[in-house]
């Protein structure tokens, strides 16, 4: 059984507005600095000096030069990546790009039976997973009245069930010294006209995980949620 130093865990769609985007929402930029900050955390926590042996990363995948530049650090730190996203032609290109170093799952993070397969997939090839981040999200902006329940809906089907059940399905196979993170927002601590909802479900996700922080910390599993902010 191989091991795997990195799972990408991704459905990130930013469907922001202008509105947003004056914001300074850059959600992308945000998730890339606050990822390559989480790869310092746990070097300095385990004393290694790059990504291979037992670290085991799990981040988005989205298509960019950002992103690529992300994914070059991590083979270059040793790391064997598993790729999840929607996008089939794009997981291609990655694994081709890194022959034997990446491997190619297509799939949505809100549907049950790919869920099942990336973790089966997974499990098969690496064994388990020491470090999981399970950071597909969505933003959209909408107005308080026009916050139906399936706007609700579409919002907490990815940023909090997406999360949550990729976390319960990889428990099992997490160990001791093993780590979760979820990413949330600063929104949780200030208000943004329009994002009501989105706000909503990253702050349900960051009290889960103040739960589960408690609920596993006898299991040796430490969680956490980090919040990024405007990134220019």
């Amino acid at each position: 059984v191989g091991r795997l130093d990195a799972l990408v865990v991704g459905r990130q769609r930013q469907e922001m507005t202008a509105a947003a985007r004056d914001g300074r929402l850059a959600l992308g930029q945000q998730r890339l600095a606050l990822l390559l900050r989480v790869l310092e955390m746990l070097e300095q926590q385990r004393g290694v000096g790059g990504l291979g042996g037992q670290t085991v990363l799990a981040v988005p995948y989205r298509i960019g030069p950002r992103y690529d530049e992300l994914r070059r650090f991590f083979v270059a730190e040793g790391a064997r990546v598993v790729a999840f996203a929607r996008t089939g032609s794009a997981l291609d290109a990655l694994a081709a790009a890194h022959p034997g170093r990446v491997t190619a799952i297509a799939g949505d993070a809100t549907v049950a039976a790919d869920l099942d397969r990336l973790v089966r997939r997974t499990v098969e090839t690496h064994g388990r997973v020491d470090v999981l981040v399970p950071n597909a999200g969505i933003a959209r902006v909408v107005s308080f009245e026009n916050s139906t329940r399936e706007a609700f809906d579409a919002q907490f089907s990815i940023n909090l069930y997406a999360a949550a059940e990729t976390a319960r399905l990889f428990l099992p196979h997490m160990a001791k010294g093993s780590s979760i993170q979820f990413i949330t927002t600063f929104l949780t601590q200030v208000g943004f006209p329009g994002l009501a909802i989105y706000s909503a479900s990253k702050a349900a996700l960051k009290s889960l995980s103040q739960t589960l922080a408690a609920e596993l910390a006898p299991r040796g599993i430490r969680v956490n949620s980090i919040a990024p902010g405007p990134i220019r």
